[in-house]
């Protein structure tokens, strides 16, 4: 159950304002490559004033953020650039083509504090350095087996990342092959990725009894069919990771023969079905089959994983058929697609205690495990809602919780779902019933560096014990600058509490079961009861752990 309410609710975000002053100050500084260190020109250097009364937002009333002092400058060809601001506090940002601002947090990282500068009136401040992490490139060539150029493959730059699906590998770049089979995908983040090229054509979605015998498959970079045996590539700032060649193989294709099994009641069907390829969690190509008059269709396909999904709508209401398939080297037939009806699923919220929001504000949502469509409704006054058209399959349950409470108990009928999820595969919705309360833990702390160097953000974690399948009891903090930090608001329970001073990607944190593995003996046990606070003095962990 993700926290998301912070972001409905902005004015909670305090922030700091410039003092007036009539007295200019002078603001100069550099911005350099942080590879080579040569001044960067052309760079857009951005000084925001920080606001500082920002004045409570009031839930159901319209919101007006105060204005927020900017300037802007462009580096010269030494990389130089001036402002002439009013006394006060401001956020540095800088951007440049080909560039990323140094220590730029990888995707599900904590964010990086931003350069600030304080000005005193009519104070000068000329020695500002900011550093730009040039980007690098991809480039390489796809053949076939006889060593002819495939052109019109489509690239693809991958890198694996948790969700609450587990370890999965997403896309962050690509691009096409040109007639010479030839690609080039630029403006890459330094790191490590996996290189997919999917050729035109690689699902062949001819009918059963005909089409092509075989095709060009898709493979990861140095040739791998499936992402099991892909390679990581390396990309440095600023280099290119050349000579990234591919050569494609011919797969032979089967014939795959099933049926849709209509709803009689349902009148408005699609007249084709949804292939989509998989690799253990990564998602491929993916096309479409016809469906005949009588629900009948044929495909040729290689062999693989794939998923086949059929819909159709009726009275605004969405029947899905999915099912999973593992294609052999022979023939298939008798594959059936099964539509099942949406349902609609009630439920009702109940605070225990009180809360400085109404409960009209709280939205508690379905979150599908396997590409399920639930939805969010609104909450009534009394705590009620309804969440329409929900397909059958399972489902966490999400709430975005205000602040100062904690859900304390997620139930469908009688059974307790908080942590597994709500199971409506069967087509039977249940009444769900979510209670959040008020009387949280609390726990105040302080990192103690003792001789270790860290930075002076730092990031705490608050890790439920045992299983760490129920994300609403996972909670994070940001140190202060003496290190001093606290989290309210905590569920009754068994944690581990660790200070990170090295970046950590929070999706792994949450989601990798092994990730805390090399870490327990650096974490600090919590027990949190009802309306209990506790303090702790954590040790900063300054480096990753040896895997």
């Amino acid at each position: 159950m993700r926290l998301s309410f912070l972001l409905l609710f902005p004015g909670l975000l305090c922030a700091q304002t410039q003092p007036a002053a009539q007295d200019k100050c002078r603001l100069e500084g550099k911005v350099l490559n942080s590879a080579n260190g040569q001044p960067v020109r052309k760079a857009r250097v951005t000084a925001r004033g920080m606001v500082r009364a920002v004045p409570p937002r009031i839930p159901g009333q319209p919101f007006t953020p105060p204005p927020q002092p900017q300037f802007t400058a462009v580096t010269d060809s030494e990389g130089r650039f001036t402002f002439a601001v009013d006394a006060g506090q401001y956020y540095l940002e800088v951007q440049r083509d080909g560039f990323q601002r140094e220590n730029t947090p990888a995707v599900g990282a904590m964010e990086r504090r931003p350069e600030t500068v304080t000005l005193a009136p009519g104070a000068d401040k000329r020695d500002v350095v900011l550093r730009l992490v040039p980007l690098g490139v991809v480039s390489g060539r796809i053949r076939d087996e006889d060593g002819d150029p495939v052109r019109n493959a489509q690239m693809a730059l991958m890198i694996y990342q948790y969700t609450q699906r587990g370890r999965e590998m997403v896309q962050r770049s690509g691009s096409m092959t040109n007639d010479l089979g030839e690609y080039r995908m630029f403006d890459i983040a330094p790191g490590k990725y996996y290189v997919k090229a999917t050729p035109r054509g690689a699902m062949n979605f001819g009918p059963g009894n005909g089409g092509e015998s075989d095709v060009l498959g898709a493979a990861f970079f140095p040739g791998a069919p499936e992402a099991a045996g892909a390679a990581a590539i390396e990309v440095r700032p600023g280099e290119e990771a050349g000579h990234i060649d591919i050569m494609l193989r011919r797969a032979r294709t089967v014939a795959v023969r099933g049926r849709v099994v209509r709803p009689a009641a349902v009148a408005n069907y699609y007249s084709s079905i949804m292939v989509t390829q998989f690799s253990g969690n990564s998602s491929g190509p993916s096309g479409g089959g016809s469906v005949d008059s009588q629900g009948d269709f044929q495909l040729r396909l290689a062999p693989g994983s794939y998923e086949f999904s059929w819909q159709a709508m009726q009275d605004n209401k969405r029947w899905v058929a999915r099912r999973p398939v593992q294609v052999g080297a022979t023939d298939m037939e008798g594959i059936e697609l099964r539509a099942e009806p949406p349902m609609d699923v009630k439920g009702a919220l109940r605070v225990e205690g009180s809360s400085r929001y109404p409960i009209t504000v709280i939205r508690a949502t379905l979150q599908g495990d396997n590409r399920g469509y639930g939805g969010a409704a609104a909450t009534k006054e009394d705590g009620a809602f309804t969440i329409n058209n929900v397909e059958p399959g399972v489902y966490t349950v999400n709430v975005n919780t205000p602040p100062d409470l904690f859900v304390k108990s997620v139930r469908c009928g009688n059974a307790d779902v908080g942590a597994s999820g709500v199971d409506l595969s069967g087509g039977a919705p249940c009444d769900l019933s979510i209670t959040l309360s008020s009387n949280g833990g609390e726990i105040d702390g302080k990192v103690d560096l003792g001789d270790q160097t860290a930075p002076d953000l730092m990031m705490i974690t608050l890790v439920p014990a045992g299983s760490r399948k129920d994300d609403s009891l996972f909670k994070t903090a940001i140190t202060k600058p003496d290190g001093a930090f606290d989290i309210r608001t905590i569920a009754p329970g068994s944690y581990k509490v660790y200070a990170w001073a090295i970046p950590v990607d929070q999706n792994e944190l949450r989601y990798n079961p092994d990730f805390f593995k090399p870490y327990e003996s650096l974490g600090q046990s919590v027990q949190i009861s009802e309306g209990g606070k506790e303090t702790v003095t954590l040790k900063p962990i300054v480096k990753p752990a040896e895997k």
